[in-house]
């Protein structure tokens, strides 16, 4: 549901014309799931966006585990983009980075969160078998598969 909200100024008195400014807000709206799950390889880097709008042009503020981001220690792997709208998380850890990440859009006519919940993967191996066949007169196929080995003992 998107709520408009109208402030005006109506300055009339005796005089034939009005002056009538009007300022419209628009309280922030992201147009994408309020919770996403983002799977990354452990030592990758992954992009979490956020794409707010809303007028006046809404502040962004991101957080890890409730915390403001850029107040916590794990701040020197992470970049702001695109005016706040994305974050670059590089060097991603399993057990370090295995958090909640907050998008926090806020103006005068309200705000709006979205969630994502990051999971990093084990250590990726990739194994590719190349099958050849003669049918195809020495051409052949290849085929990669990736599993991610978790590297924790149960």
């Amino acid at each position: 549901m998107l709520l408009t909200t109208m402030v005006g100024l109506s300055v009339c008195g005796s005089q034939v014309s009005c002056a009538n400014p009007l300022f419209v807000v628009v309280p922030p709206s992201i147009d994408v799931d309020s919770l996403e799950t983002v799977e990354v390889p452990e030592n990758h880097t992954t992009y979490l966006s956020c794409p707010v709008t809303g007028t006046p042009e809404p502040s962004i503020i991101w957080y890890r585990d409730d915390v403001p981001l850029f107040d916590s220690a794990h701040h020197h792997r992470v970049r702001q983009l695109d005016g706040a709208r994305r974050l670059e998380l590089r060097q991603v850890r399993r057990g370090d980075d295995d958090v909640v990440y907050k998008c926090q859009a806020d103006n005068v006519a309200g705000q709006t969160v979205k969630r994502f919940t990051l999971k990093v993967l084990g250590m990726s191996r990739f194994l590719s078998l190349c099958f050849y066949f003669a049918k195809y007169r020495g051409g052949r196929v290849c085929v990669s598969v990736r599993s991610h080995m978790s590297t924790r003992q149960s």
